[in-house]
């Protein structure tokens, strides 16, 4: 992958990572600030933020939550 991030950038290498984001339109639990709260995963910010649903709004979360990840 090296050699194509040096050939054609990151880009092509970031939409990739995009379509096979873990849990990409998955519903998840998770705790934020003691708070669980039941959320769906959206996609990835070119920032690197996870773009989430949460009560019908979208918003960005970078780090501070736990998951709770059950099968």
């Amino acid at each position: 992958r090296l050699s194509q991030w040096k050939s054609n950038g990151f880009t092509p290498l970031f939409d990739e990572y995009r379509n096979a984001l873990f849990g990409k339109s998955a519903v998840f639990q998770m705790r934020e600030q003691g708070k669980e709260k039941t959320i769906r995963i959206l996609d990835v910010t070119n920032e690197g933020t996870l773009l989430i649903e949460e009560n019908e709004q979208q918003r960005e979360i970078s780090s501070g939550v736990e998951w709770l990840i059950q099968p």
